[in-house]
């Protein structure tokens, strides 16, 4: 197969990797040769560079020389590990052939003379290439979530290339050309079809709505109160696009903040029990409404600051305290809150300065945060709130009264049932279980010109005693009142 290399010339191999359809056709290779002169120039190539690995699990791809470029016959078997497998599989296109330098197949590995001259080469090859490619290995199977928050931390000209540029690194997204309209790259549709065509598909092809919480990674509808660092209420009325879609704005770590997107540090949360998602719902020709099934369980009464300190009243409810834990991050183990980057001692110490004229108080007030570590801890994570607001706090209880950023998240239903709640809930908030969600969710009521009622999603929530699928036993009980309904979400 391999004909000797014209060291004088400082010849080098080149393969061109054939295109498929089909991805589970065999890989081929045509193998050509060139001076290494001439890839500087109208040749251009790619190089790849993977890890080689041990021999196992070997697959067999299918070569011949670029004289046979037309005779599939004179084709012969080699051998190479899973790891480059895996990485041309990825590479190879569907319509056109890829020109690449791969040391395994462009290098005669029984020539130890020829291995040692190109090995010498190796650094020019990689120079002149016009890509280089570094295959790290397979993602985890369905990463194509990870890798859309992941996009948000992302610059694009065109928000779209949010969700386009990333679908070829999903094990769900990668075959392009066999997505449906509603998933496949089209620069016709507007940039709020984009996404919301895009999350109505994801939920229909994973039947979940797991991609609803990402509405917390908007820096506007946040877990945390974000409000003192300029991120203003979100107003449901006024947006331009449904409160139910993923979106281009936000930050990938305050996606850790949700229970949905990562079912949250081992809270194995199913809410809506085994529901199933009506499919048929989806389908709905309006981009702007996300119709789906469930039932109202409760509403918001009231809501107050959750007191992370000792004296916690709810401290027996390990469920609800694991819950908080999860999502605000109070000491700062996961680092997703960490905004303002500021020196809280030096925050502090200038307040107080500013209230009492008198630095002596300082050490005393210090004193009292250090005295519970988990306050110490999230106090040196966070920021500082600012002055403007602190009056209002509880003048009993210090830490909370310079540190209220987790906001009023402690909410009491009209049924005297707890849970903890969004920065950007209200009272009146409807919260209901939709099947397909491992979670709450949060509705309210959208003013609008039509018979039909329809509800902004405000987001989910955390219902104490109700996040394993114990609200279903509500909708079973004739005498509870609930029913099943459709909810329109705009």
């Amino acid at each position: 197969m391999y004909r000797p290399l014209d060291t004088v010339n400082r010849e080098i191999r080149l393969v061109e990797l054939e295109p498929s359809e089909n991805d589970d056709e065999v890989i081929s290779f045509v193998l050509r040769y060139t001076p290494l002169a001439d890839t500087k120039g109208r040749l251009k190539f790619s190089a790849l560079s993977y890890c080689w690995g041990f021999a196992e699990e070997p697959h067999p791809v299918m070569i011949r020389d670029e004289k046979d470029r037309k005779n599939i016959l004179a084709s012969v078997s080699m051998s190479v590990n899973r790891n480059l497998y895996s990485a041309l599989r990825r590479l190879r296109r569907r319509q056109e052939p890829q020109t690449l330098w791969i040391d395994l197949v462009c290098i005669k590995q029984s020539d130890l003379k020829e291995r040692a001259q190109q090995v010498e080469l190796m650094g020019e090859i990689y120079s002149s290439a016009h890509t280089v490619y570094v295959w790290l290995g397979e993602g985890d199977p369905g990463s194509y979530e990870d890798s859309l928050l992941g996009g948000l931390d992302m610059e694009a000209t065109d928000p779209r290339d949010k969700i386009f540029a990333l679908l070829s690194f999903g094990e769900e997204t990668h075959n392009i050309s066999q997505l449906p309209p509603q998933a496949r790259p089209s620069y016709e549709k507007n940039t709020i079809e984009v996404f919301s065509d895009f999350t109505k598909w994801w939920i229909s092809c994973h039947d979940t709505l797991n991609i609803l919480s990402a509405v917390h990674a908007q820096p506007w509808r946040t877990w945390m109160d974000l409000s003192p660092l300029g991120a203003a209420p979100h107003e449901f009325d006024h947006a331009q696009r449904p409160s139910w879609s993923f979106w281009y704005e936000g930050r990938s770590e305050w996606s850790l903040g949700t229970f949905g997107l990562f079912n949250n540090r081992g809270l194995d949360l199913c809410a809506s029990a085994k529901t199933m998602i009506d499919v048929d719902l989806l389908s709905r020709p309006n981009t702007g409404i996300l119709a789906l099934k469930g039932f109202r369980v409760d509403l918001i009464k009231s809501r107050e600051f959750y007191h992370y300190s000792k004296e916690n009243p709810y401290a027996n409810s390990a469920t609800m305290l694991a819950a908080y834990e999860a999502i605000f991050d109070p000491t700062s183990v996961l680092d997703m809150w960490d905004m303002t980057k500021l020196n809280w001692q030096q925050s502090l110490s200038a307040k107080l300065k500013s209230d009492n004229n008198d630095s002596n108080n300082i050490p005393s007030e210090i004193a009292i945060m250090e005295e519970d570590s988990k306050l110490f801890s999230h106090f040196q994570s966070h920021g500082f709130r600012g002055c403007e607001d602190l009056d209002e706090f509880q003048e009993d209880d210090p830490p909370l009264r310079f540190f209220p950023c987790h906001g009023k998240c402690l909410f009491t239903t009209e049924g005297d049932k707890v849970g903890l709640c969004p920065a950007g809930a209200k009272e009146g908030d409807i919260i209901v279980i939709l099947y397909g969600g491992n979670v709450p969710y949060l509705l309210r009521p959208a003013n609008n010109d039509t018979a039909e009622d329809r509800f902004y999603l405000v987001g989910e929530c955390y219902l104490d005693g109700f996040m394993h699928g114990e609200a279903m036993e509500l909708l079973l009980d004739d005498g509870s009142g609930v029913k099943e309904e459709v909810f329109s979400l705009v």
